[in-house]
C-alpha cells in the first residue's frame, strides 16, 4: 500500500505522534502501517515542471502554471526560465483586434527582431531568430504585445517545435501534461523538476506507453538513475531531476520521492493538554541562549531545562521583524499581507477569530498579561479574554516578575479549569534596565561611558533615526551588550518561578509551556541597531521550544523550517480545539512528533516590498531591484550573494518564491501543503486562473 501524500489524508494524522512515547504507554501503533512515505508527489507538483518538447524549452504563458516561472511585479510580462542554446523563440499568438504586434526581448538587451504581422492575421506561431545564439542556462523573457494574447513561447532551436496535434504546421494548446495518474511527456520531450530529497529517499516510478531516462544532478555530480533508484547520493541538497521520453513518448506513473521503511502513524492521545502556558520573550535572539549556543555566557539554566524536557526547534522564523507585525502574524495565525496589521495604522479585523478566542471555544478560561504595548485593545488584540492587563498601556512596573504575579493569581483562583495563559514578556526589548544584579552580571569591568540603562531606548533610536547620529564608541557597544544579555538572565529566571510552581502545584505534566520570541535584535553586525530594519536572519530567527511531559518526549531537536504563524494551529491541536478556517499555518505536533526526515519546508518573512525565504541552509531574498541567495551554512551574516554560482538552489528557491508570491493570500498549509510540496488541493490551486 502506498501513503497518499494528499492533505486529507494528512489530517487524519493530525496527532502523529513520536513512536517512542508508545512505550511510555500514551500512544498506540496501528497495525495498518504503510511499506513506505511520500515526501514529494511530483503530479502534484506539476506546475513547477519544466517541459522540454523537441529541443525547445516551452512555457504555457496563458495557463496559470505559468505564474511559477512569472518574475514577480511585472504584471506578467516577464518569465525566468532554464533553456537549451537559443536561437530563436517562437510564439503562439490570437489576435484580439486589428493590427496586431508581438515583440521580445532576452536578458533585458536582447531584442529579438519579430516578423511584423497582418493587420487583418488572427493567429499562428511566429519566430524570432537571434543574430547571436544565447548560451544555455537561465534567461529573462519579456513578452509584449498590442491588440494579441500569447498562448505559448518557446526558445530554443530555429525551427519550430512540434507535437503530435492537429494542425503540425500550426501547433495550437500544449498536449496536456497529465495523464490519469501520470504525467506524459511527447516523444523526444523531457520534464525537469528542481527539488532537495532528505535522507534515505528514493524515486519511485513506473512508465507507462513507452520508455524514459532518467539523470540527477547537483550541479557537480551527475548520474543516471533508474525507477526506485536511491538518492541518498544527493541528500538535502538542491538538484536537478530530468525525465527524457524515448521515440514513442511515455507516461510517467505516479513519480513521487519517498521513504522506505514503515510510516509511522501512531493514534492521538487520551486527551488534550488541561493547560497552556504561552511564554514569549520579546526581542530574543536564539545565539544569546545555551540552548542555542552552547558557547555563550548567558546564564540560561531554566531555558536548558525546557529543552531538556521537551522539543525545540533549531529553525523557526518570524513572519515580520517588529512586534505589530509578528504579534498579529501570531494571534491571526497568517501571513502580514493577509492580516496586515505592519502598521500603527491598522488594527487586526474584528471578525477575526484569534488564537486565545479559538482557546475560548475549547473551553478554556483564558488570560493575557502583557508588556507589550502595541498588543493591546487599540490594535485588536483585547478581546477574547478573561483576564487581561497591557502593563504598557496602563503605565504599571511591567518586568517579568509583574507578569508572572499576575498570571498566578488567575492562575490560582481558577481550581481545576482548563487554562490558557499568554505572558507577553518584554525583558531583553530596549530600555535594557533589568533588576539588579543582572544589570551589571556581564560587565567585565565598570562602565565609564555616558549611557544610562534607562535611557538606552531613547539613545538608540536616536542613533538609529535619520540625520547626524550621536557618538557611540566600543565601550558603549560593549556595554548594549552586557545590558541585554542581562535582561535575558533575568527572564529567564523569572521563568524558573514559573516552572517550580508548576512543579509545586503538580502540573507540570498536564501543562504545555511554550516559548517563543517575536523577533531578534540587531546589533550593528550590518551597520545598525535595534529591529523593524530587514529581513537578516539577526532579526527574523527566534527561539520556538515546547515542553508538555504529558504528551511529548524530551530533549528533541528539530532542523526544519517553520514559522511562527504555525503555532497558532499547534497550540489549538495541543488543547484539543478546532482551528479556524481563517489560519494559514499548520499544526507542529505531527512534526514534533515525526523523526522521519522529509522535503525541506520553506518559511516567509516580510519587511514592506521585501520578500525573504529561507529553506534549510539556504536563503532567498526578493528585492524590487532584484533577487539575492545566501548560504547560511558558509554565510550566516548574509553578507555574499551566492546565487550566480548556485543555479539549480537559485531555480528551486526562486519557483517556491514564485507560488508563494502569487498564492500568499489563499495559501494554507495545513489544506495545500507547502509551494515546493503541494498536496493535490495545493496544485488545485496553483492551476487555477
Amino acid at each position: 500500500m502506498r501513503h497518499d501524500p494528499s492533505r486529507s489524508a494528512i489530517r487524519v494524522r493530525r496527532y502523529a505522534w513520536f513512536l517512542g512515547l508508545s512505550a511510555m504507554g500514551l500512544w498506540v501503533r496501528p497495525t495498518d502501517a504503510h511499506a513506505d512515505r511520500t515526501v514529494h508527489s511530483f503530479v502534484h507538483d506539476r506546475a513547477r515542471a519544466h517541459r522540454y518538447i523537441s529541443g525547445h524549452r516551452v512555457l504555457p504563458v496563458t495557463g496559470a502554471e505559468a505564474r511559477v516561472f512569472r518574475t514577480p511585479r511585472t504584471k506578467g510580462k516577464d518569465w525566468t526560465v532554464r533553456s537549451p542554446e537559443i536561437t530563436a523563440i517562437h510564439i503562439r499568438w490570437t489576435a484580439t483586434g486589428s493590427k496586431p504586434a508581438v515583440r521580445a526581448t532576452i536578458d533585458g538587451k536582447v531584442n529579438v527582431p519579430m516578423p511584423k504581422l497582418a493587420a487583418a492575421a488572427t493567429g499562428g506561431v511566429i519566430t524570432g531568430m537571434l543574430s547571436t545564439a544565447l548560451p544555455a542556462g537561465e534567461h529573462r523573457v519579456r513578452l509584449s504585445t498590442t491588440r494579441a494574447d500569447v498562448e505559448w513561447f518557446a526558445i530554443g532551436p530555429a525551427a519550430p517545435p512540434t507535437w503530435p496535434v492537429s494542425p503540425p504546421e500550426l501547433p495550437g494548446t500544449m498536449p496536456a501534461l497529465v495523464d490519469g495518474d501520470g504525467l506524459a511527456i511527447p516523444a523526444g520531450g523531457s520534464l525537469e523538476f528542481h527539488t532537495m530529497p532528505p535522507k534515505g529517499a528514493r524515486l519511485d516510478v513506473s512508465f507507462r506507453a513507452g520508455d524514459a531516462s532518467i539523470r540527477v544532478t547537483d550541479g557537480e555530480a551527475d548520474k543516471a538513475l533508474a525507477p526506485g533508484g536511491d538518492l541518498s547520493a544527493f541528500a538535502d541538497r538542491p538538484i536537478r531531476l530530468t525525465f527524457t521520453a524515448g521515440a514513442a513518448g511515455v507516461t510517467l506513473v505516479d513519480p513521487r520521492l519517498t521513504l522506505p521503511g514503515i510510516s509511522a502513524q501512531p493514534k492521538r492521545p487520551a486527551a488534550p493538554a488541561k493547560h497552556v502556558i504561552i511564554w514569549l520573550v520579546d526581542t530574543l535572539r536564539p545565539d544569546h541562549l545555551p540552548v542555542y549556543a552552547p558557547k555563550t555566557r548567558v546564564e540560561a539554566p531554566n531555558f536548558l531545562r525546557l529543552a531538556k524536557e521537551g522539543v525545540t526547534f533549531d529553525n523557526c522564523l518570524a513572519q515580520g521583524n517588529e512586534s505589530l507585525s509578528s504579534h498579529a502574524t501570531l494571534f491571526s495565525g497568517q501571513y502580514p499581507v493577509v492580516h496586515r496589521l505592519t502598521t500603527p495604522k491598522r488594527r487586526l479585523k474584528r471578525d477575526l477569530v484569534t488564537m486565545n478566542e479559538a482557546a475560548q471555544k475549547a473551553g478554556m478560561r483564558t488570560a493575557g498579561y502583557i508588556s507589550n504595548g502595541y498588543v493591546s485593545t487599540r490594535w485588536g488584540f483585547g478581546d477574547g479574554w478573561h483576564a487581561y492587563k497591557n502593563f504598557i498601556r496602563e503605565g504599571v512596573p511591567s518586568q517579568a516578575q509583574h507578569v508572572w504575579r499576575y498570571t498566578k493569581k488567575f492562575l490560582n483562583k481558577q481550581g481545576a479549569k482548563r487554562t490558557f495563559s499568554y505572558m507577553g514578556t518584554i525583558d531583553p526589548h530596549v530600555a535594557y534596565n533589568a533588576p539588579k544584579p543582572f544589570q551589571r552580571k556581564y560587565s567585565k569591568s565598570k562602565y565609564k561611558g555616558r549611557l544610562r540603562p534607562q535611557a538606552t531606548g531613547v539613545f538608540l533610536d536616536k542613533w538609529k533615526s535619520k540625520g547626524r547620529k550621536p557618538a557611540l564608541t566600543d565601550e558603549d557597544k560593549r556595554f548594549i551588550l552586557d545590558l541585554y544579555d542581562g535582561e535575558i538572565s533575568y527572564n529567564d529566571h523569572i521563568l524558573g518561578k514559573v516552572l517550580t510552581w508548576l512543579d509545586e502545584e503538580g502540573r507540570t505534566d498536564d501543562t504545555a509551556v511554550i516559548v517563543l520570541a517575536d523577533h531578534g535584535e540587531e546589533f550593528f553586525e550590518h551597520g545598525n541597531v535595534g529591529h523593524g530594519h530587514t529581513t537578516r536572519q539577526v532579526l527574523t530567527h527566534i527561539p520556538c521550544m515546547v515542553r508538555w511531559p504529558g504528551g511529548l518526549p524530551g530533549g528533541k531537536r528539530i532542523k526544519a523550517d517553520v514559522e511562527l504563524m504555525d503555532f497558532f494551529p499547534t497550540i489549538l491541536d495541543v488543547a484539543g480545539g478546532k482551528t479556524p478556517s481563517t489560519v494559514q499555518g499548520e499544526s507542529l505536533l505531527e512534526l514534533m512528533a515525526d523523526p522521519a526526515p522529509g522535503l525541506p519546508r520553506p518559511a516567509f518573512t516580510f519587511h514592506g516590498g521585501v520578500r525573504a525565504l529561507k529553506m534549510d541552509r539556504w536563503k532567498y531574498v526578493l528585492l524590487s531591484s532584484g533577487e539575492r541567495l545566501y548560504d547560511l551554512r558558509k554565510d550566516p551574516n548574509e553578507r555574499s550573494n551566492v546565487a550566480r554560482g548556485n543555479p539549480i538552489a537559485l531555480r528551486l528557491m526562486r519557483e517556491s518564491m514564485a507560488v508563494h508570491f502569487a498564492l500568499n493570500t489563499k495559501w494554507k498549509k495545513r489544506v495545500h501543503g507547502h509551494p515546493n510540496s503541494p498536496t493535490a488541493a495545493g496544485a488545485k490551486l496553483i492551476l487555477t486562473p
